[in-house]
């Protein structure tokens, strides 16, 4: 009851610190190397084969988007017999798939599938053999401190089409590192300034207005004082300049004899 309390505290206590993203993120490449404890099926001159950590594997692989990577693997394993001094020396090479949850999370529980081949190596009369292989488990990454670096642990079952099907069951444990740069966050998009108002025109506009105004008002008496002349002038006595004076200068003077237009004395009747 005491190591379940410590296991549940434990795991609670890493859920709560902030962790930055340690397992690869999409578009980029990484590598992993892993120890390998295996407990193999088969005999080697009738002999059980011996489990244990024996041997590991290295990985490259690529995060082909938010739920999928794909890696190349290269094993080296070292199968001793029980008792004695005879092993089986194995060199695969396997392609795998890995379905990963919660990329970005702290944990990310992933799902893996792999198929290859395998060479055993026994030595001696027995000699060597190629075997077609396929393997599928289930496994977790543990972000760790830091950027790049994540914990990886798997278990899996793996077949081997040896001269009699072999069913091995193996756990891998190791890291996995990012390789590259990451790609830096895309800056949150500035909206876009408003245009400045247009100016308001209303003052221009009323000055213009009071202008107007004030020219139509001019040109206005302008066209009215003639008028005014014009009406004086007819009020006036039909008397020109000429008759009134002529009516006040004398009959001999040089002036009215100029004129052409005096009148004739009316004829007396007979």
């Amino acid at each position: 009851m005491r190591t379940l309390t410590l296991a549940t505290a434990a795991i609670a206590l890493g859920l709560s610190f902030p962790a930055a993203q340690a397992l690869e993120e999409v578009g980029q490449a990484y590598i992993t190397p892993l120890a390998t404890y295996i407990n193999p099926d088969g005999r080697i001159n009738g002999i059980k084969l011996d489990d244990g950590v024996q041997g590991g594997q290295l990985a490259a692989g690529f995060a082909l988007e938010e739920h999928w990577n794909v890696e190349l693997a290269i094993q080296r394993l070292t199968l001793d017999a029980e008792h004695g001094s005879d092993s089986i020396d194995q060199t695969g090479l396997i392609v795998n798939f890995l379905n990963v949850y919660n990329r970005a999370g702290r944990f990310s529980p992933y799902l893996i599938a792999g198929v290859g081949f395998v060479n055993d190596d026994a030595g001696g009369a027995i000699g060597d053999q190629d075997n077609l292989q396929a393997q599928g488990g289930v496994g977790l990454f543990t972000d760790l401190w830091g950027e790049r670096v994540a914990l990886r642990t798997e278990a899996l079952y793996r077949w081997e089409d040896a001269s009699d099907s072999l069913n091995d069951w193996m756990i891998n444990a190791g890291f996995q590192v990012a390789l590259g740069s990451r790609a830096k966050a895309a800056p949150a998009p500035v909206a876009a300034a408003a245009p400045p108002p247009r100016p308001r025109r209303l003052r221009p506009r009323r000055r213009l207005t009071a202008m107007a105004m004030a020219s139509s008002t001019a040109s206005t008496s302008a066209r009215i004082r003639p008028r005014a002349t014009a009406s004086a002038a007819m009020a006036a006595p039909a008397t020109s300049p000429a008759r009134c004076s002529s009516r006040s200068t004398p009959p001999n003077s040089p002036t009215r004899a100029a004129r052409p237009w005096t009148r004739s004395p009316i004829p007396s009747p007979a």
